[in-house]
């Protein structure tokens, strides 16, 4: 269960209070160390609801009116998980009192759209809903460049350090010739073929959703990332130097791999709007198996956060974007795992429709999600599918 207050973000769940402040900070209270909940609701100012813990810590969430029946919902579902959590309706004379005692100097700012004055914190306006900062999405597409640099460094670094110590110790036990000839005794047991798929954002299992062989990779469209969950890729591509154009970086991604060796269980990921052609000669297709997706459901959901376990089972989804323009993720990020990527589309002319192929996307196959896990969604609506 998540509720949107008036600068934070609560979420309810199993055996715990998460609340996000406007800065993204989670913060986290077990039901084991929750000791009283103080409230009272919504009327003509804000509700306000206080989690105190067994150390007297104190965590303040701000409501408006339209949330009283979630806050009481809320209450009762912590009540039934921790029956020994008091709970206290707080009088208006001690709401005075808690107010007075909680008092700190706000700074504020109006909004450009309605004029109404609110906390500097958050750019969202909490009366008319309207997005105060005008460089958003120019600091998403800085972040997203940004990010794709960081990545290519590491790989630069891997490459030269840790793969070349790896070949030598290999070499110098006389493991390399042995390894081969074992590989090559099995591959002529097994039934192989040709395989070849388009690989696009998301997370694909080999044995699972490719089949186990040595592949080649070439780019069709977009930049964004290949990552393999052992180690053995983590490339940037960047088809015919778009990215290296936009910034300027001469050599900034590649567009093809080749001779890459992928073992059962190994998780290839791919990031942003990146469309890959992966092939093989020797995939082991009639080995691969299909997921266990008993129960799974198709849900929607739009602005808000859920959890897996709670709104809907522990899984593998592919996302699909409905509506909107914003970001989807989740908590806790893996890259192996979990999501970080703009969805969504902007219609104001050519420009911005150049800038949708760059950094939007608008399918996300495979997303792991695990017990507990928190998805983020912000500003878009997308469908949650079970993966086949």
């Amino acid at each position: 269960m998540s509720i949107k207050g008036v600068r934070k973000e609560l979420f309810i769940g199993k055996t715990e209070v998460n609340v996000f402040d406007s800065k993204r900070k989670r913060h986290t209270i077990t039901y084991d160390n929750l000791s009283t909940i103080e409230y009272w609701l919504a009327d003509q100012e804000n509700g306000k609801l206080f989690f105190i813990t067994a150390k007297d810590k104190k965590i303040e969430f701000i409501f408006k009116c339209i949330e009283n029946d979630s806050i009481l919902r809320a209450i009762d579902y912590i009540k039934d998980k921790s029956p020994e959590t008091t709970i206290v309706l707080l009088s208006k004379d001690k709401r005075l009192k808690t107010s007075i005692s909680s008092i700190s100097k706000i700074r504020h700012q109006k909004c450009k759209n309605c004029g109404k004055d609110y906390d500097s914190e958050t750019d969202i306006c909490p009366y008319c809903n309207y997005s105060n900062t005008d460089t958003h999405f120019k600091w998403l597409l800085i972040g997203f460049l940004v990010t794709v640099c960081i990545s290519f460094t590491a790989f630069a670094v891997v490459y030269l350090f840790w793969g070349k110590s790896n070949i030598k110790d290999l070499s110098d036990t006389g493991t390399i010739s042995q390894e081969i000839m074992t590989t090559s005794t099995e591959a002529e047991l097994l039934e192989t073929e040709t395989f070849t798929t388009t690989l696009t954002a998301g997370h694909y299992v080999v044995g699972l959703d490719i089949p186990v062989g040595t592949y080649s990779f070439f780019s069709k469209k977009g930049t964004g990332n290949l990552i393999s969950s052992d180690g053995t890729i983590n490339a940037i591509f960047d088809y015919e130097s778009q990215a290296s154009n936009d910034i300027g970086v001469s050599g900034f991604g590649t567009e093809e791999l080749k001779n890459i060796r992928l073992a059962d269980g190994v998780i290839l990921t791919v990031t942003a709007t990146q469309e890959i052609s992966a092939g093989c000669d020797d995939g082991e297709v009639s080995n691969m198996h299909s997921r266990n997706q008993e129960n799974l459901k198709e849900i929607e959901l739009g602005y808000g956060l859920y959890a897996a376990g709670d709104d809907f089972l522990p899984g593998t989804y592919n996302i699909e974007w409905l509506e909107g323009f914003g970001n989807i993720q989740t908590d806790p990020y893996e890259i192996d795992y979990g999501i970080n990527e703009i969805m969504g589309e902007l219609s104001i002319d050519n420009t911005i429709d150049e800038l949708n192929e760059k950094i939007c996307i608008k399918q996300y196959n495979n997303l792991i999600l695990k017990e507990g896990d928190i998805l983020k969604i912000n500003d878009i609506k997308v469908k949650l599918i079970p993966s086949e």
